[in-house]
């Protein structure tokens, strides 16, 4: 199968911070991350449709200031979890 993706993926655990109206305000761990986007995954809290609109934030410096935030568009939903792109340039 053919690679679709334009950015390689980076296998990392970050903390991101998801501000959606489904879930609120939740922490979630990173899957694996790239330069447009980032997979996150559940934990169980409800999540973001395909199509939804969030905003992230590393850890601790979001809740610190707000202006941290990045759009992001929610590309796909797995029972995993979710991946997202950012919208930001």
């Amino acid at each position: 199968m053919k690679e679709r993706r334009k950015d390689p993926r980076v296998a990392a655990t970050l903390d991101i911070i998801v501000d959606a109206p489904v879930c609120g305000s939740v922490t979630l761990k990173t899957a694996n991350l790239s330069k447009s986007g980032v997979f996150l995954i559940s934990n169980g809290f409800p999540l973001p449709e395909p199509g939804d609109i969030v905003s992230l934030g590393l850890g601790e410096f979001a809740l610190v200031d707000q202006s941290l935030m990045l759009p992001a568009m929610v590309a796909r939903k797995t029972d995993r979890g979710i991946g997202v792109k950012y919208l930001a340039d």
